[in-house]
Parts: C-alpha cells; structure tokens; sequence
C-alpha cells in the first residue's frame, strides 16, 4: 500500500520552518513563532512535530531525497551528452544545498538537541557520498574527468568535493554584499571552489569549458 501523501499543513510548516530557520537561525526560532508565522495554533505544529528539532529531521529526509535525486540523475549522463548538462547539474546541487544551509550551519547545536539527529546526519552524509562516488565513476567513463590515482582513490574525491561545496556554501555568508543576491555569492563561490580542486581531474577541454561556464553565470 502506498504511503499517504503528507497533508498541507504538514508542508507548510516544513516550508515555512526552512524559511525561518535560514533567516533567522535555528537557534532563535521556536514552534511558537512558526504557528504564528502561519496563523496556527502551536498545537497544530506539535500535531505533526513533538519538537522543533523533529521538524529539522522531517526537512533533512526531503533535502536527502532531492539530493539523491538530481545525482542520481547525473549517473545517468551519457558521453555524447553535452557537458553543459554535467555543469548545470553541479550549480543545481550548489543551489539545492544553499536552500537547506541552515543544517550544515547549525549542525553542532542540532546535535546537542538531540543525539540521534548526528547519527542520521553522518548516515544521510554517507548516502550522498555513495551516490556521488557513483557520479565520479561515470564522470570518467565518460571521459569529462581522468581517473584518480593512488592515493587520491574515487571515496576521497568524492568526500572531498563534498566537504567543498559545504565549506563554499558556509563560508560565502560572511562574504560582502557585492550586487548579487546572496544565494548567487554562494553558488558561485561554491563553482569557484569547485574548479580549483578538480582542475588536476578535468581534461583540458572539460577545464577550458567549465571556465567560460563559470565566467558566464558569473555575470548574470
């Protein structure tokens, strides 16, 4: 039997609490706050959601599924594919993990709320691992990247891109406002991370064409 599709204020309080959790930080926004930002009572939230950190929980399973997603859709780029589909797929990640930033933001103090959200952390970190070594290994069948050798092996690369784009994503909020919003600051810093470690990977043309790509989305 199929399960039941989530009710709507299910969603909206999803959709709201990342709202605010992003805006205003995890820490400072309580279940109080998310009933009023949605004109419920608090006992609608609690309906749903004994805790705010079981909301975090609810928002972490869906960034997994979209994650998951769009890399498993990238598994299944063909070589004849042209590699604008591969670098569209790396800013729709970038712009994906921009949208759930305040869980790699706040991961210490969500862990100190409840234990068990670490250990479902570092397994939804696992899985996204797994799929993107998945990704690398197609990558190089396809030929857009050189195989990697010891002891740089296909689970460092992919573990270490993923530290990357994390970092980019964090670290690009302390940037100054220089005219653009800042979930364009972050995706570009994140490509420009990006780059400078894969450049030993790229073949010469992927690396020629993934620039101009850079330099393109760079001044829209």
């Amino acid at each position: 039997m199929p399960a039941k599709a989530p009710n709507r204020n299910y969603l909206r309080i999803l959709d709201k609490s990342m709202e605010m959790f992003n805006q205003d930080g995890v820490i400072r926004v309580t279940v109080q706050n998310i009933a009023e930002a949605l004109s419920i009572s608090p006992g609608n939230v609690t309906y749903h959601f004994k805790k705010k950190v079981d909301i975090v929980h609810a928002i972490l399973d869906r960034l997994e599924r979209e994650l998951i997603e769009l890399l498993d859709r990238g598994i299944h780029l063909k070589s004849k594919v042209d590699p604008e589909e591969h670098y569209e797929l790396v800013v729709s990640i970038s712009r994906l993990l921009w949208r759930y930033r305040f869980i790699f933001n706040f991961i210490l103090y969500l862990n100190s709320l409840d234990p068990k959200f670490g250990e479902r952390f570092k397994l939804f970190q696992e899985h996204v691992t797994d799929a993107m070594m998945a990704l690398v290994d197609q990558s190089i069948n396809n030929g857009w990247i050189k195989k990697s050798r010891a002891p740089r092996d296909r689970r460092l690369l992919s573990d270490n891109l993923w530290y990357i784009w994390l970092s980019a994503i964090r670290v690009s909020e302390l940037e100054p406002d220089n005219g653009k919003n800042s979930e364009q600051r972050s995706v570009v810093s994140a490509l420009k991370h990006h780059m400078s470690y894969m450049e030993n990977y790229y073949d010469e043309k992927m690396y020629q064409e993934w620039d101009a790509y850079l330099a393109r989305i760079d001044t829209d």
